[in-house]
């Protein structure tokens, strides 16, 4: 995101519209990457790398949406407005999610009860429009409650049947929002920013392989998986539009801003495919050309992570932390519950 605000000001783009250009290149895009490892036959501990990441990045997007529309309305970058927005964001998140946990399990299972396809897929969608439609009334993106609503659903543990119905309906929904996405771009703009165009896509791909497989490194994944990691996620995709398209319903991007971030979406999905099948090769070739000395040291620190990360614990110990935890958790989430209670308290009155 800084790369990309600073990239954003070279280009001679407002505070807001760096501000916006670095968050709609920070999210990589779930659709297309599920897409092409399902292509390409991409499993294994690389698979867990690259979508546990891609799941982070969905919760930041949607933290990122709400800051920003609070933003674009008026409510400015200070960070007591900011710190707000933030506590009311998770204030809703845990009252829905809390809320959600009690009813929606149950009321999934309920549906598959009836073992009827056509009842169990109204259903689901059902209830990811409901939350969709609660995030939208409290004033957040429909984003956010449809994701809160597909985590329920996943919640009540018939995901897989749920999921291989819901794909035909999915694909379709992808189908029409990628076409209107597409119908809104001209390519007279796209002709005219071309250079922004380049160099945002430019610094998506270099910026994302070397970040990613510097986290993934230190996170002691090893260096070749790191390097796969970083090539497999060198794109942005569905969450970088929303972001662009609030931006630009608030009034303050400039309309050039959501062709181009969609243009960059479209050069970087075309070059995701091939970053993948080049992912390993790459990562071999850069373990070779390592200094022995280098690869020792690298060896040494991904084997001491390991060793940490699986290092078994006594069991009064590991119930000692986990009532810990739990006690801190829940301290926490009450005090964000009575914060954003208070505060919504005083917006409706």
């Amino acid at each position: 995101m800084g790369i990309c605000y600073l990239a954003g000001y070279r280009l001679g783009f407002t505070v807001l519209e760096c501000v916006f250009t670095g968050a709609i290149v920070a999210i990589s895009s779930t659709t297309i990457i599920a897409k092409a490892f399902d292509e390409n036959g991409v499993g294994g501990r690389l698979r867990e790398i690259v979508f546990g990441i891609l799941i982070v990045e969905d919760l930041i997007a949607i933290i990122l949406i709400a800051l920003l529309t609070a933003v674009a309305t008026g409510a400015g970058l200070s960070a007591r407005s900011l710190a707000i927005t933030v506590v009311r964001l998770m204030t809703f998140l845990a009252a829905l999610i809390g809320i959600g946990i009690l009813i929606g399990p149950r009321y999934v299972k309920g549906i598959m009860k009836l073992d009827r396809d056509e009842t169990t897929l109204v259903g689901a969608i059902g209830l990811c429009f409901a939350t969709a439609f609660l995030a939208l009334a409290f004033g957040y993106s429909v984003a956010l409650g449809a994701f809160i609503g597909g985590s329920l659903v996943a919640e009540s543990g018939e995901s897989e049947r749920i999921e291989r119905l819901v794909h035909p309906v999915r694909d379709m929904f992808v189908a029409i929002f990628f076409v209107s996405v597409g119908s809104l771009i001209d390519p007279r703009v796209v002709v005219e920013h071309w250079g922004a165009i380049l160099a945002l896509s430019a610094v998506v791909i270099t910026g994302k392989v070397i970040a990613v497989t510097a986290g993934a490194f230190i996170t002691g994944n090893g260096l070749r998986a790191s390097i796969q990691s970083g090539m497999s996620l060198a794109q942005i995709g569905e969450f970088s539009f929303i972001i662009a398209a609030v931006g630009l319903a608030a009034g303050v991007t400039r309309s050039f801003l959501y062709p181009v971030a969609v243009s960059v979406s479209a050069l970087t999905t075309l070059t995701t495919p091939w970053l993948i099948r080049a992912a390993e090769p790459t990562a071999m070739w850069v373990d070779r050309r390592l200094p022995r000395p280098i690869q020792t040291s690298v060896a040494l620190y991904a084997s001491w992570v390991d060793r940490i990360r699986n290092a078994p614990e006594t069991a009064g110990r590991s119930k000692t932390r986990r009532l810990i935890r739990l006690i801190l958790l829940d301290a926490v989430l009450l005090s964000l519950v009575r914060i954003g209670a208070g505060g919504e308290r005083g917006r409706f009155t």
